[in-house]
């Protein structure tokens, strides 16, 4: 199984393989062609923010057509996801479940004969026809589209395991359609003269779609959890699936602008999130976008992606400019509008303008229902940072910088209601809202949580973005600095000082790599892992600070110690906060030094 990335070349070749092999058809009936170009209509309208105009085009015959059911099932999935309204959720539900109705009734129906032979032998391609195909493709969609709202609108455990199981047969679906093209592939395109089949462009571009996510997401998983998914049958080929989407992307079908968001969903966001970015050739997703804003110069989506590139390779500034002209090009559409506060938020952190990612934060807070807890948190936790650091940072003012303040008696009062905002999904708490509520209570007992909010920008990976911002991190160390000077440093007998002890180092060390002081921040991160023994709440810190010193090696070119730092980051901690993200950025790491082995 393939771990490592691939250039951009070689995704070209590998889409003109894959396309050059396949055979079209130009003979669609008219209901055919009419439905398909409205489909690809209504997508144009969503992604130039006409998203009142897509829904109306697609919901007078969602119950009839499969292509109106199918994009609208779509655009109102996009929104219940967003929003996280149970109202939406149920509606979207319903039009889901419309749509799968209609795939089901266009799809080929099979004798008990033909579903025997198709359990042991596989379904066979002859014979089906374009919209039987089509049907295919959308209901393997559907399907995942309704495993993935089943998360969103049940959170007991056996909602969990139900939405599991319709994962595993939507891939199982995608699989099955990939291995018809295949087939097409190995025969060149000679079929039976009695029941030839009909492989179509859009069709081809949905399955590369479906098996390029599939193959993508996988492959991102850490290798404990990998191992249980393939033993069930998933399995995860991240260059294929980058193929894949990128073939798709060049379709000119009706898939093709969600394998473009899928690309650039990868390279802008989850990468990223999960470690994987800091090895990824952002060349790529900046050619998707300037050829995607040249036809759609004011999309929304397209400028919060392009917000994103900026802000990864560090152009705060220009990455704020680029969100908040998305949220004003979005007007339609402001449920949308959370994923650029949640970005701009964390935009003013890095600038260390902390009363205006507060304000951001307390939008959040207002208009999303993800996480009330975490948004609180937040709020409280960056206008402690804006109160601490006034006297070397005043706060940055201006008509055109948002600001929050209160009291410090309100901020208590934010700190006292973060425990009762606390959700369960299947039986269990969030993790960041477990570290939200663990921090609230302590502060509330009078521990001083330094730098709290610098430790929410570390659980979002976002010193990847400091790296490229050397000045801003600068900022921030003299910020570090300061509490340095100004906290008792316990070594041991007062468990919160050895606490924050450690919090502050693993920041400190952080902000010195990213200025490139590398000597000191691999003293500070070895001051952390020494003081593992001796904490009472901070267990994230140690594996943390282990996982930073694989990354100093790596840099160094000590492939071999880095791997066995790492390894002892994954596996010599157990049950702390920030595991799963600790061990996806421990997996991306690894992966790449695969990678640089291979290639020498």
């Amino acid at each position: 199984m393939t771990e490592d990335g691939s250039s951009d070349e070689e995704f070209e070749d590998a889409a003109t393989t894959l396309q050059t092999k396949l055979f079209d058809t130009d003979g669609y009936s008219q209901e055919v062609s009419k439905g398909l170009e409205v489909l690809q209509n209504a997508v144009k309208l969503v992604i130039t923010n006409r998203y009142v105009e897509a829904e109306a085009i697609l919901r007078d015959k969602a119950k009839d057509s499969l292509y109106h059911g199918v994009g609208y099932a779509l655009i109102v999935f996009i929104q219940a996801a967003l929003s996280f309204d149970r109202e939406s959720i149920e509606r979207t539900h319903t039009n889901i479940q419309q749509a799968l109705e209609l795939c089901n009734k266009h799809r080929r129906t099979t004798n008990m004969w033909g579903t025997l032979s198709g359990m042991w032998y596989g379904k066979r391609l002859d014979g089906y026809s374009v919209v039987e195909l089509h049907a295919e493709v959308f209901y393997a969609e559907c399907s995942l589209l309704e495993a993935l709202l089943t998360f969103l609108q049940d959170e007991s455990l056996m909602s969990f395991i139900r939405a599991g199981l319709k994962i595993r047969n939507c891939h199982s679906m995608f699989k099955q359609c990939h291995s018809w093209l295949e087939e097409v592939n190995t025969t060149s395109s000679q079929q039976s003269a009695t029941s030839p089949a009909v492989i179509d462009k859009h069709f081809v571009s949905g399955v590369h779609l479906g098996v390029g996510v599939f193959n993508v997401v996988i492959s991102l998983l850490p290798g404990r959890i990998l191992r249980l998914l393939e033993f069930v049958g998933f399995s995860g080929d991240r260059i294929l699936g980058m193929r894949l989407l990128t073939s798709g992307y060049h379709s000119n079908t009706c898939h093709s602008p969600l394998c473009s968001m899928s690309l650039l969903g990868y390279y802008c966001v989850i990468a990223p999130y999960t470690g994987f970015g800091a090895y990824e050739d952002l060349s790529i997703p900046s050619d998707i976008l300037r050829v995607q804003l040249t036809e759609f110069p004011n999309s929304g989506v397209l400028l919060f992606f392009s917000g994103r590139l900026a802000l990864l390779q560090g152009k705060v500034d220009e990455a704020i400019a680029k969100f908040l002209r998305s949220i004003e090009e979005m007007s339609q559409w402001k449920k949308i509008h959370v994923i650029a506060y949640w970005e701009l938020m964390y935009c003013y952190c890095f600038l260390g303008n902390w009363r205006a990612a507060a304000y951001y934060a307390d939008l959040l807070y207002n208009n999303s229902r993800w996480s009330k807890a975490t948004f609180l948190y937040q709020k409280a936790a960056f206008l402690l940072m804006a109160k601490r650091g006034e006297k070397n940072n005043p706060p940055v003012v201006g008509n055109d910088v948002p600001s929050f303040d209160a009291t410090d008696d309100e901020i208590i009062e934010m700190m006292k209601k973060v425990p009762t905002l606390k959700q369960r999904i299947a039986g269990r708490s969030l993790p960041i809202e477990k570290f939200a509520i663990n921090k609230a209570e302590r502060y509330l007992q009078g521990e001083a949580i330094p730098l709290c909010g610098l430790e929410m920008v570390f659980a979002w990976n976002g010193f990847a973005v400091l790296e490229k911002a050397q000045h801003l991190a600068k900022l921030h160390l003299a910020t570090v600095w300061e509490c340095v000077t100004s906290t008792v440093e316990a070594k041991a007998g007062n468990n919160g000082p050895t606490d924050d002890h450690c919090v502050i180092s693993l920041m400190q060390g952080l902000c010195f790599k990213s200025v490139g002081r590398m000597e000191e921040a691999t003293r500070c991160f070895e001051d952390v892992t020494a003081s593992a023994a001796r904490l009472q709440h901070d267990h994230y810190t140690p594996p943390a600070a282990c996982w930073q010193l694989g990354l100093l090696l790596m840099e160094e070119g000590k492939y071999d110690l880095a791997s066995k730092k790492l390894e002892a980051a994954k596996s010599q901690y157990k049950g702390y906060t920030f595991e799963n993200r600790i061990h996806f950025r421990v997996h991306a790491a690894l992966s790449a030094i695969e990678k640089q082995r291979s290639h020498k």
